[in-house]
């Protein structure tokens, strides 16, 4: 799967892994090397060959190529599918195959005779034949686009998403004349009951509202992560987003909007399987999408955009959750798998959906709460600039000073130190 994980400056950033399409929870690597170093302790199963592995160069390791070109290729074919599904895809197409040529162009001698790759595919129907363009690529262009997969360089062929809560609506209508702002933002949940009717007999505390700020966070960052595809994908947004969010837990409560961010931040760091650069420049930016999404209002509705947010929360729960129990069913009826393995999975399972059910009474709640005092989340709005300038001048300094030690030391690694005095034998 291709993740965009942020726009900056015009340079797009991403992430790219396996794409794990069931809801199968991995097992844990305690007690286990990896298979291919042979040295460390695993911390990935690789989706298509269930072999687990501890970093990137073990998966592109010689033992693994089989399964590894398998997953680039699919890369390849997914790239080609999103040229297809967009405007200009034929020219998006021919981009790409020529950015892939013109880099493995300069690595080969003057003399050696390499077919144009126009001239290759001149014959294919691009919407019809994308499946043999692979094919058709030397092994010289299948690696050139592995590398280019890798270091993110097809960027500017994957469209970014553009956030509901960031367009334009209509704020003003002229006299007489009716208003036809176009709804963008998720459809909202109806029939949501009072909030007295979940608490007859007592108030709300007064801190709900940093947990809703810790929920917007965890959304914002799994659509900006998943490049708006997060409902398609509704069991892998879910797990992160109950990874993410300390408020879909049980028990846990925030105290301040700072305490609200940095929880989500903390989560995001321990990761293993996030690139550590592209998340620190993702995680402030999401800052600013919690703010757009508390401000985002239309003339009926000053709470739109926090109750479409919620909504669609709630919306990738319930989704998942369906999806886990046609899984579950899925297994019972397989008969190749142990009866060991399938209880191992329905377990993971029942717990997932568990802490799902209970996510989902959360985000019912959180809608009920909103729905009657949303609007003091806009008390907060400074909180979270302040949060978010704070940070960004962190981030500033932080690479301010990395910079500095690198050019002292001529790279990014510390030279090692000479030994000034050295004890003769």
């Amino acid at each position: 799967m291709l993740r965009i994980m942020a726009k900056v400056d015009d340079a797009i950033l991403i992430h790219v892994e396996p794409d794990d399409t069931n809801a199968e929870i991995l097992a844990s690597g305690k007690g286990r090397v990896c298979n291919f170093c042979l040295n460390k302790p695993p911390k990935y199963t690789c989706p298509r060959c269930n072999q687990v592995y501890c970093s990137s160069d073990c998966y592109k390791s010689k033992k693994h190529l089989s399964c590894s070109e398998s997953f680039y290729k699919d890369c390849f074919m997914e790239c080609l599918a999103d040229c297809r599904a967009a405007p200009g895809d034929k020219e998006k197409i021919m981009e790409m195959l020529n950015r892939v040529n013109e880099e493995t162009a300069v690595d080969f001698d003057d003399n050696t005779e390499i077919e144009d790759l126009e001239e290759r595919i001149q014959d294919l129907d691009l919407d019809k034949d994308a499946d043999k363009i692979w094919d058709i690529l030397t092994e010289k262009e299948k690696q050139e686009f592995t590398s280019m997969v890798r270091e993110g360089c097809l960027g500017g062929l994957v469209e970014v998403w553009i956030p509901w809560w960031e367009s334009k609506k209509n704020l003003i209508v002229e006299e007489g004349k009716p208003n036809k702002e176009e709804a963008t933002h998720p459809e909202i949940k109806g029939g949501i009951p009072a909030l007295s009717e979940l608490l007859p007999k007592s108030k709300p505390s007064s801190d709900i509202k940093y947990n809703v700020i810790n929920l917007l966070y965890g959304y914002a960052f799994i659509c900006r992560l998943h490049n708006g595809e997060h409902c398609e994908t509704a069991v892998e947004s879910c797990q992160e987003l109950l990874d993410l969010s300390a408020a879909l837990g049980p028990g846990q409560a925030c105290a301040s909007t700072g305490e609200a961010i940095q929880m989500c931040l903390d989560t995001l760091f321990q990761k293993q399987d996030y690139d550590r650069d592209n998340v620190s420049e993702l995680s402030i930016s999401v800052i600013k999408d919690v703010i757009a999404i508390i401000q985002y209002k239309t003339l009926d509705n000053p709470l739109c955009g926090l109750m479409a947010a919620l909504t669609e929360v709630l919306h990738i729960i319930q989704t998942a959750k369906k999806i886990m129990s046609k899984d579950c069913m899925h297994t019972k009826n397989q008969a190749s798998k142990s009866p060991k393995s399938r209880c191992d999975f329905e377990g993971d399972i029942k717990t997932l959906k568990r802490k799902c059910f209970q996510a989902e009474k959360k985000v019912e709640f959180f809608l009920s709460w909103t729905q009657m005092f949303g609007l003091c989340l806009d008390g907060l709005v400074l909180e979270l600039e302040l949060q978010h300038s704070a940070r960004h001048s962190e981030k500033e300094s932080v690479n301010q000073t990395k910079n500095n030690l690198e050019k002292t030391w001529g790279g990014k690694v510390k030279p090692k130190e000479k030994v000034l005095i050295e004890e003769i034998s």
